[in-house]
């Protein structure tokens, strides 16, 4: 560092004569550079001391981190419906609770909520669909669901509304949790 400085201010006199024709003023180290010098190197040891300790902390975040995204999805799913604010994986099934601030509200783990008497009523349409035996696509007529709409019901029971994707299973587990059986 010290080097690169004395070397910006001789390049800095050549530049003044050769390209500036004398004009200018290039100013001089001041005196106690290196009384200034030896301080920047503290200030710089003390900072990476420092940062080595965040870079610990942050370490040791990490490495919690990975052993809560360690737990088994069976764990996650578990603690999820019990009504914990778990990270799920992004690759398990769509699934079904009521969330934990408002009983009346149903939450996917996608993290969309609706209206539990919304659900309630496109689970009585899901049954019909799947007592005709016929698939339910949405091609003008719609069965709105919160702030979201239906786009799909199979004949087995597996709803499709926007990104979700919810098996009959769950949709029927969360009913019996519901006793609207």
């Amino acid at each position: 560092m010290e080097r690169t400085v004395r070397d910006g201010v001789e390049t800095a006199k050549l530049f003044r004569k050769t390209f500036l024709k004398g004009r200018g003023k290039v100013y001089a180290l001041p005196k106690d550079f290196d009384t200034l010098l030896t301080a920047a190197r503290a200030r710089e040891v003390k900072h990476d001391a420092a940062q080595a300790v965040k870079d610990e902390r942050h370490k040791a975040a990490r490495a919690r981190q990975r052993e809560l995204n360690a737990l088994a999805d069976a764990e996650k799913i578990a603690a999820w419906r019990a009504g914990e604010s778990v990270s799920l994986s992004w690759g398990l099934p769509c699934m079904l609770r009521a969330k934990p601030s408002d009983p009346g509200t149903v939450e996917t783990s996608l993290r969309a909520e609706v209206p539990l008497g919304h659900a309630r009523r496109v689970y009585g349409a899901i049954l019909n669909v799947m007592k005709s035996g016929v698939d339910f696509e949405s091609n003008g007529h719609t069965i709105p669901v919160g702030v979201y709409k239906v786009d799909k019901i199979t004949a087995a029971g597996e709803l499709h509304a926007g990104c979700h994707r919810i098996s009959f299973k769950e949709i029927d587990r969360f009913a019996g949790e519901r006793g609207w059986k």
